[in-house]
């Protein structure tokens, strides 16, 4: 009978895990640019930007990224460029083409359909504590008038670096008005974490249906 009831305990425990509802959280939000097109930098096949921030605490799941594009072209519409996510490296994203993108962590596939916030959720994009950089970026295909206008009003931006079709990012600091472009991301809480917490709770419950 005490088997029964030290199983009856973590099953419950683990089905009020899957059933609790896990509630996104704002990890980034630098707001909408205060820029315009007149402080602006270009995505296209050969300049990139990336953002660095950093994360503490716990382990996280990023949900949703998504950023503010204008664009100067009405032939961008409809076309893909690219969110990634990178590792840090010496102060800039760890990226080198002659290693196929070496650091890219994730990356999603976004399609300009106007100027405004555009990006991808649902993501499940696992990040432990440290730093990173979040880009935006377009290939051969992609907009060639994409501008992605500075100045957002958030301070937690650590740097911005672009990348100017050599073999990496490089220079930091490079923004047009103000250390920010307009990014929101979105986190959950990492699921392995929380699950083990709910399983030891469980084990106690078990442990002091044992002792009765």
């Amino acid at each position: 009978m005490k088997t029964k009831l030290t199983l009856s305990a973590l099953a419950l425990s683990a089905a009020m895990w899957s059933a609790a509802p896990v509630d996104a959280a704002t990890l980034i939000d630098t707001q909408i640019p205060t820029g315009g097109l007149l402080n602006s930098l270009s995505v296209d096949s050969s300049n990139w930007i990336a953002e660095s921030f950093a994360i503490s605490g716990n382990a996280l799941t990023v949900d949703s990224v998504k950023a503010w594009v204008l664009s100067t072209s009405s032939g961008d519409t409809g076309l893909n460029f690219t969110l990634a996510v990178y590792a840090n490296q010496g102060g800039l994203p760890a990226l080198d083409f002659n290693q196929d993108n070496q650091g890219r962590l994730f990356s999603k596939t976004v399609t300009y359909s106007g100027d405004g916030w555009a990006g991808a959720s649902g993501l499940h994009w696992a990040l432990t504590p440290g730093t990173y950089w979040f880009a935006i970026e377009a290939d051969v295909d992609g907009p060639t008038s994409l501008q992605i206008p500075g100045g957002g009003t958030a301070a937690n931006a650590l740097a911005v670096s672009t990348y100017s079709g050599a073999r990496s990012y490089s220079t930091t600091g490079l923004t047009p008005a103000g250390n920010t472009f307009g990014l929101v991301v979105t986190s959950v809480p990492e699921p392995g974490a929380a699950l083990l917490m709910v399983i030891g709770l469980g084990g106690l419950v078990a442990v002091r249906h044992r002792r009765a």
